[in-house]
């Protein structure tokens, strides 16, 4: 990385570090969840089979809060739109504990607050939005995007973690672990209090624009954006969820920390450096390279998923996959000029790919339940490759 680069992102770190923060912290709340959330549908259903319906319960509660949040941005900003996502996590991890001390009658509310814990996925994602908000649609939007990632790996490295730490002290882990995640979220909204509302009112509507009037002048670049992070984000979502089910049997509760811990660190720690490369190299080298980590992780976790060591290195190399797309498509949405199209295309992409992770989710528990963790990694190997080879021939066809 040149000198210059350096002092680029520095210079953007010094802006944005209150979103930096929160990001960490939140994404901390995260990882933590994402280890214990099948681990908590199978503990209060008693059926393995339910454990995908755990991450499925949270991508739809952050499908749905995916909708509003472009709304609320719009309405007010992109920082309340931030805090009100943070909240609705830390009330849903307050409901998680809940459940789950009281299963055998409220055993249902798990999903509900894991419905709410939607807002935190939310939360992770709206970051890299309020930052490049903040800098305005510039050449700097990679770099805010790729810092704000790498926020997240300072948190990908405690949250999961906590699991195993609480399970070693308490009976009550899976408890403790939601509330210690809503303790979590609450950290994450006192760096915000630093944040100006003034630095983040350009997203604003004129006064009496409606909704419809925030419309996306559709272009062929933005099928391909599209296409990069539902890929990224269904091959990471498929493989990842069911994850702590088959790491916890086969390694233990600390080897799932572990394990998770290298994925989420592959997601996030390497923002900063997709962000340059997407810089020097451009969209089509850097996702070329995203697309080969993704498929050789695939393989690692096909051929070597006994082995302990492999299969941190095959997990953190698809969340390696997924830094690239995501740093990739979301600093081409945030390049966009106008500020209501802006605000409407990073919304509809969030959706999108929101959506393809809960149909992602519920296959891979049911692929999962029936044979295997192995062979879900073979199936969303040869699915991720040819929906590539289609869409790459569809693209073909409409340039002839």
């Amino acid at each position: 990385m040149s000198t210059e680069r350096r002092t680029q992102q520095r210079s953007v770190a010094k802006l944005i570090w209150p979103i930096v923060l929160t990001q960490a912290c939140t994404s901390a709340a995260v990882g933590l969840n994402l280890t214990i959330a099948a681990l908590a549908a199978v503990l209060v259903t008693g059926q393995e089979n339910l454990g995908g319906l755990a991450q499925t319960s949270t991508i739809i509660g952050a499908t749905l809060i995916t909708v509003a949040a472009p709304h609320l941005a719009a309405r007010a900003d992109r920082l309340f739109s931030l805090r009100c996502t943070i909240v609705l996590a830390m009330l849903g991890s307050v409901v998680c504990s809940i459940a789950v001390a009281f299963s055998d009658r409220l055993g249902w509310l798990l999903f509900v607050g894991l419905f709410l814990l939607g807002g935190g996925t939310v939360s992770t994602l709206t970051s890299r939005f309020v930052a490049a908000e903040k800098l305005g649609p510039n050449e700097q939007t990679s770099s805010a995007i790729g810092i704000v990632l790498f926020g997240s790996a300072a948190g990908s490295v405690i949250g999961p973690n906590l699991y195993g730490l609480v399970s070693a002290a308490t009976e009550s882990a899976m408890q403790i672990a939601f509330l210690s995640s809503a303790a979590v979220f609450g950290l994450g909204l006192i760096p915000l209090s630093l944040e100006q509302r003034k630095d983040y009112t350009q997203t604003l509507k004129p006064h009496g624009q409606s909704d419809t009037e925030m419309r996306i002048s559709w272009t062929p670049s933005y099928s391909r954006v599209f296409f990069i992070a539902i890929i990224a984000h269904s091959v990471m979502v498929s493989l990842m969820t069911m994850a702590p089910l088959y790491t916890d049997r086969a390694f233990g509760p600390s080897g799932s920390g572990v394990v998770m811990t290298a994925h989420l660190l592959g997601m996030y720690a390497f923002g900063p450096l997709v962000s340059v490369a997407l810089t020097r190299f451009g969209l089509r080298c850097t996702t070329a390279i995203g697309a080969a980590v993704l498929a050789l992780s695939t393989c690692t976790l096909i051929f070597f998923h006994g082995v302990f060591a492999l299969f941190i290195l095959g997990l953190f190399g698809v969340g390696l996959g997924w830094s690239v797309g995501m740093v990739t498509s979301s600093s081409e949405v945030s390049k966009v000029a106008a500020a209501g199209e802006r605000v409407a295309l990073q919304g509809r992409l969030d959706i999108w790919i929101n959506l393809a992770a809960g149909v992602s989710s519920i296959c891979s528990g049911v692929v999962v339940a029936a044979v295997g963790y192995p062979n879900l990694a073979i199936a969303v190997l040869i699915i991720a490759v040819a929906a590539t080879v289609l869409f790459a021939l569809f693209e073909r066809t409409r340039h002839s």
